[in-house]
């Protein structure tokens, strides 16, 4: 359980510290630039808060951000850095944007920020993303175009844990519903968990379970998701579900099973066919026999029957005949005038 915590609470931010120059930061985003141009990122090693480099943006009468996208484990973090300026017209920044699932923005916040002249100053602020936030996005940033000189180093970004008390979470309340157009898949829904969850397993089995220790999940998701599609489900009469919170010393709530029926809404795969005249009509007004064979698609075990239609050029296409689905790869019909017959459907078992 400790061993989990410790994990947890550590600096999410990749290349932090600047010791591997720009890795796991983007920097040319020219939507950001008010005129011409962009402010000049570079690692500097010479002036730097700690180990061997810092990260420096030169203005060049411009503004320039550098951003690294993460995806916490737990809502709440410290976000931290140093930040230096020379002859800086605005701000150096570090500032915090929360997106969602869409790409929609949803929030900003300011870390901390220094001007002017300004010799290495220590910012450091908790902040927590928003309920339907999933990019945690940090930036480092220049406000304003200016012709100053600004470095950031030790950017740390390290999840906010609440006290352990020693309970295991309460499940999560879910939903399951058959997804329309699809063969055998089921999508499931819930609430957000409770505050101390960090992630949510699912758990799908042919026959009822009352433990999942000896089971395996079929997703593991991070706390802010909160739905999911099951695939690759085998049609039978039903499937039972169980979603498993995990809270932040690794307890997991007991198991809250539903039965759940999977259903095949997946329309059926278009049918070959072919027909062929196999006796001429007896006399002219009246129709002859006609021989039609036809396949279906392996993943359409489900038809229930073949249904022919006649065309008439005041009706249009109206039913006529169907064959059963036992009747699988040939069939004949007499009394059909042959040239008339247009096309096919199928039709599933429900």
């Amino acid at each position: 359980m400790r061993n989990l915590r410790e994990q947890l609470q550590r600096n999410l931010m990749h290349n932090g510290d600047f010791e591997r120059g720009l890795e796991g930061w983007s920097t040319e985003h020219y939507w950001y630039a008010l005129g011409k141009g962009l402010s000049q990122w570079e690692v500097d090693e010479k002036t730097v808060k700690s180990g061997k480099h810092s990260l420096k943006v030169i203005g060049k009468n411009n503004r320039g951000i550098a951003i690294q996208d993460l995806r916490p484990p737990f809502p709440t973090c410290r976000v931290s850095g140093w930040l230096r300026c020379e002859n800086l017209k605005g701000y150096a920044r570090i500032f915090i944007e929360f997106i969602d699932a869409s790409g929609k923005w949803l929030a900003g916040v300011v870390v901390g920020e220094v001007t002017g002249t300004t010799d290495w100053t220590f910012v450091s602020k908790e902040v927590t993303m928003p309920t339907d936030a999933v990019v945690f996005r940090v930036d480092l940033l220049t406000t304003e175009p200016n012709d100053g000189v600004a470095w950031f180093d030790d950017i740390s970004v390290v999840p906010v844990l609440p006290p352990s008390d020693s309970k295991p979470p309460e499940p999560p309340k879910f939903q399951v519903k058959p997804v329309e157009g699809e063969d055998c898949a089921l999508q499931i829904t819930w609430d957000l968990p409770s505050e101390d969850v960090i992630a949510v397993q699912i758990f799908a089995e042919p026959k009822p379970f009352n433990s999942v220790d000896n089971l395996l999940p079929r997703a593991v998701l991070q706390r802010h998701i909160r739905s999911f599609i099951l695939r690759g489900l085998n049609q039978a009469d039903s499937i039972y579900i169980a979603l498993i919170a995990v809270d932040v010393d690794g307890m997991r709530s007991k198991p809250n099973v539903q039965r759940c029926q999977v259903k095949d809404l997946r329309p059926p795969e278009p049918v070959w066919w072919e027909w062929e005249p196999v006796k001429p009509a007896i006399k002219e007004g009246r129709g002859g026999y006609v021989r039609l064979r036809w396949r279906i698609s392996p993943a359409d075990s489900d038809i229930s029957k073949f249904v022919l239609k006649r065309f008439e050029m005041e009706l249009g296409a109206t039913p006529f005949l169907e064959i059963p689905s036992n009747i699988f790869f040939n069939g004949s019909v007499d009394s059909l005038p042959y040239p008339h017959l247009i096309g096919s459907n199928w039709q599933q078992r429900q």
